[in-house]
């Protein structure tokens, strides 16, 4: 191998490290930071409704990910296996999880339409697919050596690139038949506000926040597809999916806390109208169990 080459390798070896360095951070601080919230809206109530499961695989399984990305272990062949395929668990259960939550709220936004439900989880499990069918083959052809873990299975840079623009652009008409539901039920969701004034914030967060951020997700993806096609910053991809891990985690509390709050202000508003000798007794009660506001957050492979 020329100098030249090596260098470039090395280089390339580093910027790699240092990425994985930073989306730990980013995962740790995020988990650190809402972890009260998290207590509050998904440990406190009971752990029966779909989105606190989805809230606990999605977080977790990021978190476990961020772990074994840092924490140092001796490179033999069983051990280099067993980190790779972590990672590649991690990863499909996101993408099972995103495309879980996808089609959930296309199906409640659209009054149960089964057409771009079925459309946006069939989308939503290509990176799922892709990302199976190519990480198998590198997890059972990985080996250490001289303290790196190696893969002697390597993928032309044709089916590559296939590969990873089918993964992007699955998931960016997920996300986008997820925003066009929410767009287009605005109206839908400002009537309800109005006709129903308890449940008015969180018709205001299915529609604002609702769309901020599947719109995130949808810039996202598309900037690791451009970053992709031109070559240009193919780092991103190490980024996607943390990130997009993060800003569905966010939505999931986001929703919850509003949901717990206006669930406890309307059970609030019945004692009090029945009881109202017993009014402040009931209203400190309610005060103290109130969730704290989670912090806003705004594949390497695929």
């Amino acid at each position: 191998m020329h100098s030249a080459e090596f260098v470039e390798e090395l280089t390339q070896l580093i910027i790699v490290e240092y990425c994985d360095i930073a989306t730990c951070v980013i995962v740790f601080y995020d988990f650190i930071a809402t972890f009260s919230a998290e207590v509050e809206v998904i440990w406190r109530p009971k752990l029966s409704d779909a989105t606190s499961i989805l809230f606990l695989l999605n977080r977790y399984c990021t978190l476990l990910d961020g772990l074994s990305t840092i924490v140092p272990l001796p490179a033999t062949d069983l051990v280099c296996k067993f980190e790779s395929a972590i990672d590649l668990v991690s990863q499909l259960i996101f993408f099972a999880v995103s495309a879980s939550f996808c089609t959930l709220r296309t199906y409640g936004l659209t009054n149960r339409g089964l057409v771009l439900a079925g459309l946006a989880l069939s989308l939503g499990l290509v990176p799922f697919g892709t990302n199976l069918y190519y990480q198998i083959p590198q997890i059972l052809s990985t080996f250490a050596i001289d303290g790196q873990c190696i893969s002697s299975w390597i993928p032309s840079a044709r089916t590559s690139d296939i590969l990873a623009v089918v993964t992007r652009v699955g998931a960016i008409i997920s996300d986008t038949i997820v925003l066009y539901a929410t767009i287009s039920n605005a109206e839908s969701l400002k009537t309800a506000a109005r006709s129903n004034q308890r449940f008015a914030s969180l018709s205001r967060l299915l529609l604002r926040d609702g769309s901020f951020y599947f719109g995130s997700l949808v810039v996202l993806n598309c900037m690791q597809l451009a970053f992709l096609v031109s070559n240009k910053f193919p780092y991103l991809g190490y980024f996607t999916t943390p990130l997009s891990s993060i800003i569905i985690s966010h939505f999931i509390l986001d929703l919850r806390e509003t949901y717990v709050l206006t669930t406890r202000q309307t059970f609030l508003h019945e004692e009090t109208s029945e009881f109202s000798v017993l009014s402040t007794i009931h209203l400190i009660s309610i005060e103290i169990e109130r969730p704290m506001s989670p912090q806003s957050l705004s594949s390497p492979l695929l």
